[in-house]
């Protein structure tokens, strides 16, 4: 019975996306590809862009929040120690899970809650939030308790929408706008580094380190 366990959870999950109304995430913070994966993403996310960002995570455990279907998690997952694809829904969850130890993938899929990534103190080396970011509420205490997660010198990537109209992505009274994003990894202590609002059509790429 156990093989087969993978295959229930993924016909689990795609019943229960498909309930999903159009446009909508199934709540916040629980990643893009309920909404974006049927999508050409693969060409327009370029997401070769982000992991050259990192440099090398050979020996890094990274976070990947708001991990969705784990499309962060699953490209990263080659390049590190270890993924910790963390989300607050335990449908993705399972799903990631599934996937993980089907094919044997250094991933643990965690369920977390909204305003905590239940990370033990300097757990993680590096973090991902891809397309997340901007569904955190009280971002700049998110970000504090985060920063108890990671060991110093963490390397932290946001990506985000763009405060713009674009041909996909969220509402744009969900989006933020880069500077603000800037302004509130400082509020929360981070060094902002590298800032890109060009490479991407329609997202900007913002890279911190934790102190």
């Amino acid at each position: 019975m156990k093989p087969y366990a993978p295959l229930f959870i993924i016909l689990f999950f795609l019943a229960c996306t498909a309930c999903i109304p159009d446009g909508k995430m199934p709540n916040r913070n629980s990643g893009i590809d309920a909404v974006y994966g049927g999508t050409d993403r693969e060409i327009w996310q370029k997401f070769q862009l982000v992991i050259d960002i990192f440099g090398d995570l050979s020996d890094k455990t990274v976070v990947d929040l708001g991990t969705g279907k784990g499309y962060c998690a699953l490209a990263l997952e080659e390049h590190s120690k270890e993924i910790l694809a963390l989300d607050i829904n335990q449908v993705f969850v399972a799903y990631v899970d599934s996937i993980a130890q089907a094919d044997s993938l250094n991933i643990e899929a965690r369920l977390v809650k909204e305003d905590d990534p239940l990370l033990a103190p300097q757990e993680a080396d590096a973090v991902i939030m891809c397309n997340t970011y901007c569904y955190l509420d009280d971002r700049v205490e998110y970000l504090n308790t985060l920063s108890k997660g990671l060991t110093k010198g963490s390397k932290v990537v946001i990506v985000d929408f763009k405060k713009k109209k674009t041909r996909i992505g969220p509402e744009l009274e969900a989006r933020l706008p880069l500077h603000q994003v800037v302004e509130e990894l400082n509020q929360a202590g981070y060094i902002v580094g590298e800032i890109n609002d060009t490479s991407l059509d329609y997202q900007y790429i913002i890279a911190a380190i934790s102190q």
